[in-house]
């Protein structure tokens, strides 16, 4: 005999069956549309907010899939993934419990999906292009000189106008002017000063003079003395001088910068600037700065700038500062060598080295 209470059950059993039935197949067809290319085709996720119906007594949803966007963007490949079961997620995703369309297909949600905001299809669909790390500005000084390096060896010889400025004993001289002439190999130097002491000329020539700088004063010392052989490191060629002979010219500026940077310039210890576009004597150059914020036994100078040619790939101008004597304070300038006019491979020879050269005034008178 069937009584009240079975009746009962059996009512709202069959009408939590019929709820369950009537939104699994309102959500059985929007999925089969879905994979079918219908008119409304999913393209991003959201979490479900919408209330289930007041009678539905079975698991709530978690995931619904909604055709926003034009289709057109989503890969053409792009499965959806599982529905979530809201009473208790897996552990392992690959696992989850799945959802079947009326098509019968499993049903899996884009990874971007996941996210309870609206996911970026860009950010989906679009690669991610790498962009280049810039070098540190000391790695970009470094290689700048060596650039130098590398151009310098294939000079045989040049001319110019050497201007230069040095501190001696705490005194900034006056600038010298002269006209300079250089050969790499055997290294070969001439001087014949504008100013001061006109007309002063010398020669240096590697392995030859017995390793002596050929010089001759002006006016009354040339008459007492001629033409003199002098030690390039002894006190009458160095007079007004902080580097010998030995080490004039662009290919021993390059090779000391280049050795000195090599172990000062770290990005702990040093500040880089470039400055592009600049001119020397109307040449585009570059300059390269690079200053030492903190004093070391080991620095060289507190600040040195370097111009590069833009069109010959050399320096045609160093300049060299203290550290300042106070907190604060300006850097004094310690030394200054400028290379204008310059030339390269014109072709000198051994007679433009040559004490004897008619065009000289060595000798007595």
């Amino acid at each position: 005999m069937v009584t009240i209470r079975q009746r009962l059950g059996d009512s709202h059993a069959r009408d939590r069956a019929i709820a369950a039935g009537t939104f699994l197949a309102w959500l059985g067809l929007g999925l089969t549309q879905a994979l079918a290319g219908g008119a409304r085709a999913p393209s991003t996720e959201y979490y479900s907010t919408a209330e289930p119906p007041r009678d539905f007594r079975g698991p709530l949803p978690t995931w619904l899939a909604m055709g926003d966007l034009e289709p057109s963007k989503l890969p053409e490949d792009r499965a959806l993934e599982s529905l979530k079961n809201a009473t208790e997620p897996p552990k392992n995703v690959e696992e989850a419990p799945r959802v079947a369309s009326t098509a019968g297909n499993a049903l899996k949600l884009p990874e971007a999906a996941r996210a309870p905001a609206r996911a970026s299809l860009a950010s989906t669909t679009e690669p991610v292009t790498a962009q280049p790390v810039a070098e540190h500005p000391v790695v970009q000084a470094k290689k700048a000189i060596l650039a130098c390096q590398e151009r310098y060896r294939q000079v045989q010889d040049y001319t110019c106008t050497f201007i230069k400025r040095e501190r001696i004993d705490g005194r900034l001289l006056p600038a010298h002017q002269m006209q300079m002439k250089a050969r790499s190999q055997p290294l070969s130097i001439y001087f014949k000063f504008h100013t001061p002491n006109k007309g002063r000329e010398a020669i240096y020539v590697a392995g030859r003079h017995g390793g002596k700088v050929l010089a001759h004063d002006v006016g009354f010392g040339k008459f007492l003395a001629g033409t003199l052989k002098l030690d390039p490191k002894g006190s009458m060629a160095m007079e007004d001088n902080r580097h010998p002979v030995t080490e004039a010219g662009i290919g021993g500026l390059i090779d000391t910068v280049a050795k000195h940077w090599a172990v000062e310039l770290t990005p702990e210890e040093s500040v880089i600037r470039f400055q592009h576009n600049l001119q020397i004597d109307g040449r585009p150059c570059t300059m390269i700065e690079s200053t030492h914020p903190r004093r070391h036994p080991g620095f060289l100078y507190y600040t040195v700038k370097l111009y590069i040619d833009h069109e010959l790939g050399l320096p045609v101008r160093f300049e060299a500062y203290d550290w300042p004597k106070h907190p604060g304070g300006t850097p004094e300038l310690a030394e200054e060598y400028t290379y204008l006019k310059l030339r390269t491979n014109v072709g000198l020879g051994d007679r433009d080295f040559d004490a004897a050269n008619p065009q000289y005034a060595f000798g007595r008178f």
